[in-house]
């Protein structure tokens, strides 16, 4: 009789007789789970006898984590790592975020350009029979990149947001024009030390407009007097000390 730990199942045309070593070929009862193992006596037409085992395990293993982002992180990315248990019960760890299909993955797992708000993370463990953990830790967190960790405590952050430009698009040389200068702060702190630079062919412009509220708007207006002729492309380019800033062009075509 050959080690039922070397042996696949019996090929056709072998005849289960027996259920376990010895028995009387009737149904098993009472299996207990992980380690428990039927085994089979078959006969072939010569008569020969081997031995079939089969394992009966049938337990999943659990999911743990032990590192992750609680509550709000204030970057666009978040990294786990997290383990089966039993650790040689398990064969792999699969994932998903914010309810996207399951797939493998290794400890630890990095998600990257996560949009601000809410976001779910969930692990499950699988042994090397399939099965699956049915509960798999979950975990939820807030991604909020408005706010800057590196001030203590965290304090909101200003972005210069929009930058729209109003009036004419055709002026005469030497006449004076005005231009209304509309930006905002889309951020969640004031703007500070904000200013307008203009530039171009025949065109300079510059001044400080103070400060802009957190999600609010300001409107500078200035007066330009072109001094070529011509079709020139105008820059209006708004800064601020702590919000960044942004630039606008604008073609005016100059008529002498």
């Amino acid at each position: 009789m050959s080690s039922a730990a070397a042996l696949a199942a019996p090929p056709e045309p072998y005849l289960v007789k027996d259920i376990n070593p010895g028995g009387d070929g009737s149904s098993p009862s009472n299996l207990t789970d992980v380690g428990d193992t039927l085994y089979f006596s078959a006969t072939d037409p010569t008569n020969g006898e081997d031995l079939w085992a089969l394992n009966t395990d049938t337990t999943p293993p659990d999911t743990t984590i032990a590192t992750g982002p609680v509550g709000t992180i204030t970057t666009n990315q978040a990294t786990f790592t997290f383990a089966g248990n039993p650790a040689e019960d398990t064969a792999k760890v699969q994932f998903w975020i914010d309810g996207e299909p399951y797939a493998d993955c290794a400890s630890p797992k990095t998600f990257t350009g996560l949009s601000d708000g809410s976001h779910t993370a969930s692990f499950r463990a699988e042994d090397a029979t399939g099965n699956q953990d049915p509960t798999p830790v979950t975990r939820i967190f807030t991604v909020d990149t408005s706010v800057d960790p590196t001030v203590d405590p965290p304090v909101g952050k200003a972005e210069i947001g929009t930058v729209k430009v109003k009036g004419p698009a055709k002026v005469k040389k030497g006449k004076k024009v005005t231009y209304r200068v509309k930006t905002s702060n889309t951020g969640n702190a004031e703007a500070t030390d904000v200013r307008l630079k203009v530039s171009g062919k025949g065109v300079s412009f510059k001044r400080s407009a103070g400060s802009i509220a957190a999600a609010t708007t300001k409107t500078i207006k200035l007066e330009l007097k072109p001094k070529k002729s011509g079709k020139v492309k105008i820059a209006f380019k708004v800064t601020s000390e702590n919000a960044g800033g942004k630039t606008v062009k604008k073609k005016i075509e100059i008529r002498k």
